[in-house]
């Protein structure tokens, strides 16, 4: 971590107002082997955007809105809704301001440092070597202001770090490039030679565009296997029960009864695809200065850039339905554990959301300098015939290799997915083995990588003495390339 003197007081609970902040004096940052001097960065103490408490209190003014409402139409009294949105609204004031007077930001010896809170005194330091990716998000309610929030991802972190909102949408993104310049210091020979291996693309030319038609035909069709099969256990339910209730001499309206769950359903269904298609509205991904820059969004613009150097883990998903079209969905991950979802992986750091074999393997090629996805899936093999009975659905499509770069598995059924990991971003290399496994000569290996073991390669089911075979190589090849990475990233 670079040092930086700290302004006196600094605790979480005593800290002084942004405004308050002396001026630090700045040590020389720390440079690599080779690296030319770099003067420090330093940005001032600064607040946040005069407008940020009203929008900061949106879903509280329309609370108090639908609130006032009810007790002016269940009291038929105009000034118990009047009175209530009156104190709601100076409570709301008040608070608003006073948390805006005391938060604020400042870069100081390599660190981001965040003061908030009235009563209680929080202050947040972040160091930026540790910088996964940052996201400029303008949410419509800020749009209408040309504002914009920062949201920021570090390696380790349990949620998005320091949500800077709200910022001009200018200060926003220079903000941005200065994080990112910042914490590329320690990385940039790495983030040089991960441009140089990337696929011959103009700075700033986009890599991947997915136009409307084919990102509403593949929403649809990914969200139609799970409506299909509610609706046929809807109905299997419905004629059971219907069934059962007959032949006890019941006049039954289960199917009347069954059109509330079953409308729902459909209307969750239908949310579900139309957000997700606003989310990915416009998306396009380029490449600039080293790193991945991703933009899109219709109601809500957001901008997320992640150094290339900084990648854990890339996959490639099929989902079932898709395989109608031949299309593919790309993302990443990184060392941000607030960056894992469900699935590993959320949707912000998707790099294509859609799109053919060539574009996803273009775009695969460059989030992995130096490989071919090709090459990649041309390493898998399947699990030993006598394992086919503890998969069997998934057996033919399981694999796992160790390619020159990287170590990749591959597993699912309703969705294929392909993982592939750099060694140099494996951290640790499991074999572990059951009861049955024993008994079957079989054996797991699992290899660990920063941020979420939701998305750990698992070559699952192997043969015992391949899969120790398997562990032994992939810590080896950790090491060499770990050893040859300089300087390490997480």
């Amino acid at each position: 971590m670079s040092g930086g003197a700290r302004p006196p007081g600094r605790d979480e609970t005593g800290e002084a107002p942004p405004e308050e902040w002396p001026a630090p004096s700045i040590a020389p940052v720390p440079i690599g082997p080779g690296m030319a001097s770099v003067a420090p960065v330093e940005i001032p103490g600064r607040r946040l955007h005069p407008l940020t408490p009203l929008l900061e209190s949106f879903r509280l003014l329309i609370a108090v809105v639908l609130a006032s409402s009810w007790q002016m139409y269940v009291q038929e009294n105009i000034r118990v809704g009047v009175v209530i949105a009156i104190l709601a609204g100076t409570f709301g004031a008040v608070s608003g301001l006073l948390s805006w007077l005391f938060t604020g930001y400042r870069v100081v010896g390599g660190e981001l440092q965040i003061s908030e809170g009235v009563l209680i005194r929080k202050s947040r330091t972040l160091p930026l070597e540790r910088l996964q990716g940052i996201e400029v998000a303008q949410p419509l309610r800020a749009r209408i202001f040309g504002l914009a929030q920062l949201r920021i991802e570090v390696a380790g972190a349990s949620e998005t770090e320091a949500p800077l909102s709200y910022l001009k949408l200018g200060e926003a993104r220079e903000l941005r490039e200065q994080l990112l310049a910042l914490s590329g210091r320690g990385g940039a020979p790495v983030a040089e030679a991960a441009a140089e291996a990337a696929p011959e693309t103009a700075e700033g030319t986009p890599i991947a565009r997915v136009g409307a038609a084919r990102l509403a035909a593949g929403t649809v069709l990914e969200s139609l296997p799970p409506t299909l099969i509610a609706v046929a256990l809807l109905v299997g339910l419905g004629a059971v029960l219907n069934t059962v209730l007959n032949a006890y001499g019941v006049e039954s309206e289960v199917w009347q009864a069954a059109g509330v769950p079953f409308l729902f359903g459909l209307l969750t269904a239908a949310l579900q695809t139309g957000s997700g298609i606003l989310r990915n509205w416009g998306f396009t991904l380029s490449r600039v200065d080293g790193r991945l820059r991703v933009e899109r969004g219709l109601t809500e613009k957001n901008s997320n850039t992640v150094p290339l150097g900084r990648v854990t883990a890339v996959s490639v998903q099929t989902p079932v339905m898709w395989r109608l079209k031949d299309w593919r969905r790309v993302q990443v991950s990184t060392a941000s554990i607030a960056q894992q979802g469900a699935e590993g992986i959320v949707h912000g750091s998707a790099l294509l959301p859609v799109g053919t074999v060539a574009e996803a393997e273009l775009v695969a090629g460059t989030a992995l300098p130096g490989i071919t996805w090709p090459a990649v899936t041309a390493t898998l093999t399947r699990p030993p015939r006598r394992a086919r009975w503890r998969t069997p659905l998934t057996w033919r499509l399981r694999g796992a290799g160790l390619g020159e770069d990287v170590f990749a598995v591959r597993y699912g059924l309703v969705k294929t997915v392909t993982v592939a990991v750099p060694y140099a971003r494996i951290q640790q290399v499991e074999v572990t083995q059951g009861p049955l496994q024993r008994a079957q000569r079989l054996a797991t290996v699992r290899a660990r990588i920063a941020g979420s073991v939701s998305h750990d390669p698992v070559a699952l089911h192997r043969d015992a003495a391949e899969a120790v075979a398997m562990a032994a190589e992939l810590r080896r090849r950790a090491d060499a390339a770990a050893a040859a990475e300089q300087p390490r990233l997480s």
